[in-house]
């Protein structure tokens, strides 16, 4: 099952002298406190999260904190961009790597699915937390949103120019079908279910081609 690892530096540091660069400190107490925000969120909610749960879970001082961040608002922001861009990263790889127009938009689905399942802590902090986390998260929501508009936008319009016949279908189209896949995924994890997430695939497959003009294709998916 796909992992997610936004920032690939070493998470443990040697104990005592170990001549390491400091940049490379820096970038490992930096990984560690956005998987700890993370994992706070994902256990306490991010308005009953604090800094000291960051900092303990990390394994750092609060000073070291706040080297990295100016707040928690800080912290939550720069994770929350690091882990959708791995996240898109791991959907656009699964793209290119399939053949198909339809098989494309199953495996991307797949990809997308599979890193929220193996990652219930950054799917339940980035699909329900974001939220309540103020204004700039739910900026950064739509921004994120945005580009995987932006990705069905591209497949669609590649699918019609190789098959023709599809209709054109308006921006907000695009926008309503990531919108709607998230809130299927958060359902299930609002209402603890997370170790079934992998079902939903073949409904957001369908949910998709369906908006998109695809009707008949659509309909073959549910009876895969």
């Amino acid at each position: 099952m796909t992992r997610l690892d936004p920032v690939r530096v070493p998470r443990s540091l040697p104990r005592g002298v170990h001549g390491l660069d400091r940049d490379v400190v820096l970038m490992s107490q930096r990984a560690r406190l956005l998987e700890a925000i993370v994992r706070a969120v994902a256990e306490k909610g991010y308005a009953a999260t604090r800094v000291q749960d960051i900092t303990r879970l990390a394994g750092v001082s609060r000073s070291t904190f706040y080297e990295q961040f100016a707040d928690k608002e800080e912290c939550f922001l720069a994770a929350y961009r690091g882990g959708a861009h791995a996240h898109l990263e791991q959907v656009e790889a699964a793209i290119r790597r399939t053949d198909g127009w339809v098989g494309k938009l199953r495996e991307a689905t797949r990809a997308y699915v599979e890193v929220l399942a193996a990652e219930p802590d950054y799917a339940r902090t980035f699909l329900t937390e974001v939220h309540g986390a103020g204004p700039r998260a739910r900026a950064a929501r739509v921004e994120v949103h945005s580009r995987y508009a932006e990705l069905l936008r591209r497949w669609h319009d590649a699918t019609r120019a190789e098959f023709g016949g599809l209709p054109d279908v308006p921006a907000e189209v695009f926008m309503a079908a990531v919108a709607a896949a998230d809130e299927i995924v958060a359902a299930r994890l609002r209402e603890g279910e997370a170790e079934r997430l992998l079902d939903v695939i073949p409904t957001l497959v369908y949910l998709h081609l369906a908006l998109f003009g695809m009707a008949d294709e659509a309909r073959r998916e549910l009876r895969r």
